[in-house]
């Protein structure tokens, strides 16, 4: 449901972001199933018009994502 928290392991992910200690990934549900997810050109997300959150440009090692 939209607003629970998902743990999920993703390696490839979590180096990306500059995770040193763990594989973990959180994530809030921004979105439930059957619900309009759209993006702009700022990247900013957006549920059912709802403003969500914008994508970062760098990972926390400055690395582009």
């Amino acid at each position: 449901m939209r607003g629970d928290y998902v743990l999920f392991r993703h390696k490839e992910l979590s180096d990306r972001m500059g995770m040193k200690k763990s594989e973990d990934v959180v994530k809030i549900l921004g979105c439930n199933e059957g619900d309009l997810l759209t993006v702009d050109s700022e990247k900013k997300f957006y549920c059912n018009g709802e403003y969500l959150f914008r994508a970062k440009d760098i990972s926390l090692k400055g690395e582009p994502l």
